[in-house]
């Protein structure tokens, strides 16, 4: 597995339909200084790069420190799913993941080579309307918090359900699932855990915010060996008829979520 500088936080990705060579024009590396490593094979169907940013901006917060090198050299994320035909795109700021998407669409005609690929929301949640806890080949995955809209009702405008199963709780059964299926109440962001069962990644649960323009975050344990959850996390998704194409960047609404 590749070795990050800095895990235990969150990176923030984009899917792009299409392979990272079709996508993503080689200049663009240069253009930001990325350096790339060899793709790893994750699984039988993905690989993964990481991606090394020598940047000009300091993404993140505090003071820079005149002692310490590399203070501002970021990871980066590449992952090729070549059976679903998704690049995945990942950086470890909010604002570093848009600047990086507005340069592809500016100068490297993203837009011109495909589409982003987002979930649809509503196949998402009724999914797990039926089925709390789902199973898909060697994991299990289930809905740990969702972000819902309310219309019809002027005072309540946003409810956020957390917790293990919040659609099994009293509340949704009794109040949002009946709005839900009549789509007067909408999925805007959920939280999904992914559970391993396989030996190579023993008791692992991996958690992935998704929200309803495409944007997509994980945060990565100490070890980042939860970043190979993505691909099984895609497969799934797309097992259950979830993935939608869109030529909208998601980036453009990164700044909606606060965490």
């Amino acid at each position: 597995m590749i070795e990050l500088k800095k895990t235990q936080r969150y990176f923030h990705f984009v899917a792009l339909n299409g392979s990272p060579a079709d996508r993503i024009r080689n200049g663009f590396y240069a253009d930001r200084k990325i350096e790339k490593t060899r793709p790893e094979k994750v699984g039988a169907n993905s690989t993964i790069q990481r991606l090394r940013v020598n940047s000009d901006y300091q993404y993140y917060r505090g003071l820079l420190d005149e002692n310490e090198r590399d203070q501002l050299v970021f990871d980066g994320v590449l992952f090729n799913h070549k059976e679903l035909n998704i690049s995945l795109l990942g950086f470890p700021f909010k604002k570093m993941t848009a600047d990086m998407v507005s340069r592809l669409m500016s100068k490297f005609a993203l837009e011109s080579t495909g589409d982003f690929v987002s979930v649809d929301m509503r196949k998402l949640i009724l999914a797990h309307e039926e089925e709390p806890e789902q199973s898909y080949h060697d994991s299990d995955f289930f809905l740990a918090g969702v972000d819902l809209t309310v219309s019809g009702n002027q005072y309540l405008s946003t409810v956020k359900l957390q917790g293990d199963r919040p659609l099994e709780s009293d509340l949704y059964k009794a109040y949002f699932k009946k709005k839900v299926d009549a789509e007067k109440s909408h999925l805007e962001k959920c939280t999904m855990k992914c559970k391993v069962k396989r030996d190579s990644l023993p008791r692992l649960i991996s958690s992935i915010h998704i929200d309803k323009f495409g944007n997509f975050k994980l945060y990565v344990h100490s070890s980042g060996r939860n970043l190979e959850t993505l691909p099984d996390i895609f497969e799934f998704l797309d097992s259950i008829k979830c993935l939608t194409r869109t030529p909208h960047a998601p980036t453009m609404h990164i700044f909606e979520d606060e965490e």
